[in-house]
């Protein structure tokens, strides 16, 4: 071979060594990019509990949502809320995190034809429509005994204005079987249910809590009310029903309540 065609060829082939070194470096530096890779993202905790419905007696549909506490073991003592008229279960949302929090588990319903709920009852006439509320909550009791990790001496009724109401008349009806009843911001007047069509009606073991505004109403109940009960206006918080709750000592009050009583 000549040494002018040698020296050509070892040329070529340290050109072409040096490029293939420089494309396997540029090749090391280059970002990898992982194919058929997704993230899987982390799992939230269920702040919103459980969406459950259920029927009342007279076929009414009850929507409802039940929160378990993750501090507590079952059973379970439950309480059951009840939500002011032409409102909804969300009335309670800023208040279920503590009743989670002391170990309660709670349900929270929607009334009849308010909410997520279908009324077999028409609203006319409205004290047809009013009585026939108790039934709801009723039935939001039934579904918590027939629950295998329910604590069934220790149900509880938070009701709020017209739900105040209806928690009261329940405690007082022989169809009870709760324990223990906290009723904020009851009504007297005309309409909502007060158990006086009952027979033998006895509420008993109820906290009344009230400003000053809406107290004449609670100590007519209370006088009505047998032991244990108890009664507490707050004169310098004027507020009903559910913004009662954004008072701290109120909830407090209702926490030291609920665990003697409940």
């Amino acid at each position: 071979m000549k040494p002018g065609l040698f020296a050509l060829i070892l040329i070529l082939s340290v050109i072409a060594l040096l490029t293939t070194v420089i494309k396997l470096d540029g090749n090391k530096v280059l970002p990898t990019r992982l194919n058929n890779t997704t993230v899987t993202p982390t799992p939230m905790p269920n702040i919103f509990g459980n969406e459950i419905s259920f029927a009342t007696s007279d076929k009414s549909i009850i929507s409802a949502t039940i929160y378990s506490p993750t501090n507590a073991i079952a059973p379970y003592k439950t309480i059951v809320l009840v939500h002011q008229f032409d409102s909804t279960r969300a009335d309670w949302s800023p208040f279920i995190p503590t009743l989670l929090s002391n170990g309660y588990r709670v349900l929270a319903f929607d009334l009849r034809g308010m909410g997520e709920s279908i009324s077999t009852v028409s609203k006319e006439p409205s004290s047809i429509y009013l009585e026939s509320l108790t039934g709801d909550l009723a039935a939001s009791v039934e579904y918590l005994r027939g629950l295998v990790d329910t604590d069934k001496e220790h149900i509880g009724v938070i009701g709020s204005s017209i739900g105040a109401n209806i928690a009261y008349v329940y405690s007082g009806s022989n169809q009870n079987t709760i324990s223990a009843t906290v009723a904020i911001s009851p009504s007297t007047t005309k309409g909502p249910p007060q158990g006086n069509n009952i027979t033998n009606f006895k509420p008993s073991n109820i906290f009344f809590v009230t400003d000053q505004s809406d107290s004449i109403s609670s100590q007519v109940f209370f006088t009505k009310s047998a032991n244990p009960k108890s009664i507490k206006i707050y004169p310098d918080n004027i507020a009903h029903g559910v913004e009662l709750l954004t008072n701290k000592q109120t909830v407090e009050d209702i926490l030291a309540w609920l665990k003697t009583n409940l």
